[in-house]
């Protein structure tokens, strides 16, 4: 995996049948923040979108591209700090259906339909 362990930690990836949840740990003295942004650090969107492909290519156990994004809506920004979890909830179907939601705490932060090959 590209960004876990440099971005953040992994703690957890499970999946089922149906796709698979996942809990990250934010690194907050990432580098990318002195840039995005110095005076108020914010997690960047591709960020996240690559941690999403990186835990769908841990499951399927072969590295996945996005094929096509149908809905990718930021509803909240990231905010990295000291102790900050992050919550991935995707169902995965075997024709690469990607569809769910990153969430930190209570707040919805994205909410993603794409096709992954």
């Amino acid at each position: 995996m590209k960004w876990v362990d440099s971005f953040c930690k992994l703690r957890f990836l499970d999946t089922d049948d149906e796709g698979f949840k996942a809990m990250a740990e934010l690194l907050p003295d990432h580098p990318v923040y002195k840039g995005h942004f110095p005076s108020q650090p914010v997690v960047p969107g591709v960020f996240t979108l690559a941690l999403v492909r990186e835990c769908a290519s841990a499951v399927t156990g072969r590295d996945m591209e996005y094929a096509d994004i149908k809905e990718c809506k930021f509803i909240s920004a990231l905010l990295p700090s000291v102790g900050i979890e992050v919550l991935f909830d995707f169902s995965l179907s075997p024709d690469g259906k990607l569809c769910g939601t990153v969430k930190c705490g209570d707040d919805i932060i994205l909410k993603l339909k794409a096709t992954l090959k």
